[in-house]
């Protein structure tokens, strides 16, 4: 969580287990100031910027998400 990041739910637990343009629809209906969602095998390497507006997803080879979503 980042408190400069606008209001709103920015962390998905209830999400893990799920798959992954499931969890997009989920995350973007929940946080409308979330505009992008970039899905990542698990162990891919990011770069290490932040953005309020974005939620990275790690899946497994299934595209089952993996990690616990959050803004960032």
């Amino acid at each position: 969580m980042n408190d400069f990041c606008p209001p709103g739910k920015n962390r998905w637990p209830e999400l893990v287990g799920i798959e992954a343009r499931i969890v997009e629809k989920i995350i973007k209906k929940e946080n409308p100031n979330v505009g992008i969602v970039q899905i990542f095998l698990a162990g891919s390497p990011v770069p290490l910027d932040f953005s309020c507006h974005r939620v990275r997803l790690f899946v497994n080879i299934n595209d089952v998400v993996v990690s616990i979503p959050w803004t960032g």
